[in-house]
């Protein structure tokens, strides 16, 4: 009997382990994918200089140079996002839109309802990127 409790003692310990290192790592992976969809840089160039200088064996001359090409990439891929941006809500918007004209009124109460749900819980993840809305129903 004791040699049962010592295992069910480990499992336990093993589970709530697996348990809490999963939450962990999920709180850590949101908060890169929020950095992300907030134009940051997950991770910094100097981190890519240094995994790269690493791999690659580069020299200094070399990091020197390769540090203002992340930079700059990074700028312009924040620019890129800017100006995508409104394209890509404005076709989520019409995507919504098309799809609700295709649904009976029963079914428009329950889309708009779930996309209310789905705007809630991005804002609560992504405060700064709200998605598109719903078409605003046709007044009766």
């Amino acid at each position: 009997m004791k040699h049962w409790k010592a295992i069910l003692g480990v499992l336990v310990v093993f589970v709530l382990g697996a348990i809490a290192g999963g939450l962990v790592t999920r709180g850590f992976y949101q908060k890169r994918i929020r950095a992300l969809w907030r134009g940051q840089m997950v991770v910094a160039p100097e981190l890519i200089v240094r995994e790269m200088g690493g791999q690659l064996n580069l020299t200094p001359e070399q990091r020197a140079q390769i540090a203002p090409i992340i930079d700059d990439t990074r700028q312009r891929l924040q620019q890129a996002r800017a100006q995508s941006e409104p394209q890509v809500r404005e076709a989520f918007q019409d995507m919504l839109r098309r799809i609700r004209e295709t649904l009976t009124p029963e079914q428009q109460k329950r889309f708009d309802r779930l996309n209310a749900e789905r705007r809630e819980r991005w804002k609560k993840v992504f405060p700064r990127i709200a998605p598109a809305s719903s078409p605003t129903p046709p007044k009766p």
